[in-house]
């Protein structure tokens, strides 16, 4: 019998190389319980244990972090959802998609989808119908056939990411999973209306912008500063935080703008149902001494149709941005106009065919910031503000006829020299848009005509006579879709002077009104009316005096 190799002493080569790094390793860990254990603890072998448990833990714990991250779990359904979502914006209508498939070539019946939507979602529309579990029934599902479902959705998001979650349910079958998609954007943007390297105003006016393609009735601006009620939003204080101030804007139409004006504010927060959109960090501004002030400006109350003026006084040459949302040649209702120095005058050049956007209960308004240049760069010397009331007007006519062709008018036509005619003036105020109080409308009469006392008052008021002049008032005029009139008689008796001409039947009136809803006296003027009756199908081109 040969011997073997274990019994004349010999070892095995593979042996050899297996036990060599393990000599290694021991005799390494001797030395170091040697140096770091022996000569420097009481219970040496004690700690030295302690320390290999900790080492040997930390090691099986990664390890077991890196199979599950390489672990891959086997699809126990046989149906494949394929999910599509445009890139992510906040505060606008998105639609996402999932495609379900069958790939195992079985038919799987009643299938449904549940959508996992995140907190802050808005859910604007489904195909199919969605159910209050954000459930949908998809159907059967055949081999090779793909079967859709879209849902329209408002998402209101933090920056950051949107998780969105889906559950494909056949009977017992189910197939989960979730989509995380990067929030790029907000259709909302709240930002400087103006940006300057200094300013001598605390105030800073910021402008809220709905880009996106929905109406939005949740926004609202809050900061740590001061918010003066005459905003186009509802003020509202905190209740905990007196120092927290929100302007609540009730409804954001798409491509609406909105401003709010804060007061020595740090920053401002663009919220939605509690969901912070956005932030700015506001620079902190100190104002000039009233000594140091370069320049002032005055803003006129500006009715829709009629003129509307800026005054600036400046011992130098300025620029003033001007914001108006009827503003002509104007980029979002924004322009700059160059001021010299001394006194200046400008007469906004405004759109008539265009209506302001009303919002209920609040008064918009128009701006101008007054700018000039510095060694710093541009510097913001003061901002200013003034109403933009409801659209006020009165239209005069006379006639001799009525509209229906019957003959109202008295006396000869056209009128003589040494006789009385007699016309029918109506004073007419279109539908306002918000409540008035005090109205008045004053003309005076010419030469040769009188007030023959009739008058019809349909809407109300008083309607006097005031040594020359015609007045009619009115206590209160409701917002209304209708006309308000008056009318009245007045004769003409013309004189020698007179012949050939076309005379005055009543000079140009003045009217003032109250507007409630932001106090404001309105002034405006009403064209006058002469004997051309250019109203009058049946009358006009008969006021040559005879």
């Amino acid at each position: 019998m040969l011997p073997s190799r274990l019994r004349t002493g010999l070892v095995l080569p593979g042996v050899t190389v297996a036990l060599t790094p393990a000599r290694a390793v021991t005799s390494r860990l001797r030395r170091r319980y040697r140096e770091r254990y022996r000569e420097r603890y009481r219970f040496p072998g004690l700690l030295f244990g302690i320390d290999a448990l900790i080492i040997a833990l930390v090691v099986t714990i990664f390890g077991i972090g890196v199979w599950l991250s390489l672990w891959q779990p086997q699809d126990q359904s046989g149906m494949r959802l394929v999910f599509s979502s445009p890139p992510i914006v906040t505060a606008t209508t998105i639609a996402f998609e999932a495609k379900i498939s069958a790939q195992d070539g079985r038919v799987h019946p009643d299938v449904r989808l549940r959508w996992v939507l995140p907190a802050g979602t808005e859910i604007v529309s489904s195909a199919p119908q969605i159910d209050t579990r954000n459930e949908v029934l998809i159907g059967d599902v055949l081999p090779g056939e793909e079967v859709h479902a879209r849902v329209a959705v408002r998402l209101f998001l933090p920056p950051g990411s949107a998780r969105i979650g889906f559950q494909v349910r056949s009977g017992e079958e189910l197939l989960s999973g979730e989509e995380v998609r990067p929030i790029v954007g907000s259709a909302v943007h709240l930002k400087s209306v103006f940006v300057s390297d200094r300013s001598l105003d605390t105030r800073q006016v910021l402008s809220l912008h709905n880009q996106g393609n929905s109406s939005l009735a949740c926004l609202h601006v809050q900061t740590d500063g001061a918010i003066p009620d005459r905003q186009d939003a509802r003020i509202v204080y905190g209740t905990f935080f007196p120092v927290q101030a929100d302007a609540v804007f009730d409804n954001v139409g798409p491509g609406d703008e909105r401003f709010v004006s804060v007061y020595q504010a740090t920053y401002a927060r663009l919220m939605c149902d509690g969901v912070e959109l956005g932030r700015m960090v506001l620079p902190a501004f100190t104002s000039a001494p009233p000594s140091q002030s370069v320049a002032t400006a005055s803003l006129s109350p500006s009715t829709p149709g009629h003129i509307t003026t800026l005054n600036v006084s400046s011992s130098q040459p300025l620029r003033v941005l001007v914001y108006h949302p009827l503003l002509q040649q104007a980029e979002r209702g924004r322009r700059w106009f160059d001021v010299a120095s001394g006194t200046t005058q400008i007469t906004l050049p405004l759109d008539t065919g265009k209506k302001v956007v009303g919002i209920p209960n609040t008064t918009p308004r128009w701006m101008a910031w007054l700018t000039r240049s510095t060694s710093e760069g541009v510097e913001l010397v003061r901002a200013y503000d003034a109403p933009i009331t409801t659209p006020m007007s009165v239209q005069t006519e006379a006639r001799y006829y009525a509209a229906s062709g019957g003959q109202i008018g008295a006396g000869p036509l056209p009128p003589r020299i040494g006789q009385v005619t007699r016309y029918w003036v109506q004073w007419k105020i279109p539908p306002t848009e918000t409540d008035l109080s005090k109205i008045e409308v004053r003309a005076s009469l010419p030469t040769g005509v009188s007030f023959t006392g009739q008058k019809a008052l349909p809407n109300g008021g008083e309607f006097v006579e005031e040594g020359d002049q015609l007045v009619w008032r009115i206590p209160f005029l409701a917002a209304t879709d209708e006309d308000t009139t008056a009318a009245f008689e007045v004769s003409l008796a013309p004189t020698q002077d007179m012949r050939d001409r076309v005379p005055l039947l009543l000079e140009a009136a003045q009217v003032t009104a109250l507007e409630n809803r932001s106090d404001v006296m309105i002034n405006v003027r009403a064209s006058s009316v002469d004997t051309s009756l250019p109203t009058d199908e049946k009358g006009k081109n008969q006021g040559w005096v005879k």
